[in-house]
């Protein structure tokens, strides 16, 4: 399960923002991404860090009108 990975920066030197699933929390969290290796818990966004581990399903954004 990639959610329960510790978020693990990889062994280059880019400093990539990406988010991970932090567990104890329940949400997900930035950190900088070396560009390669690392890990399953590594997303591009929060919404799709928390759209593929959140157990309270999809996460939407929505508009409201003024």
């Amino acid at each position: 399960n990639y959610c329960a990975m510790r978020p693990e920066p990889g062994f280059c030197l880019a400093k990539m923002t990406r988010f991970y699933y932090d567990r104890t929390y329940g949400t997900c969290r930035m950190f900088q991404y070396g560009g390669c290796g690392g890990n399953g818990n590594n997303f591009y966004t929060k919404r799709d860090c928390l759209n593929y581990c959140s157990s309270r399903g999809p996460v939407y954004d929505y508009q409201t009108r003024n």
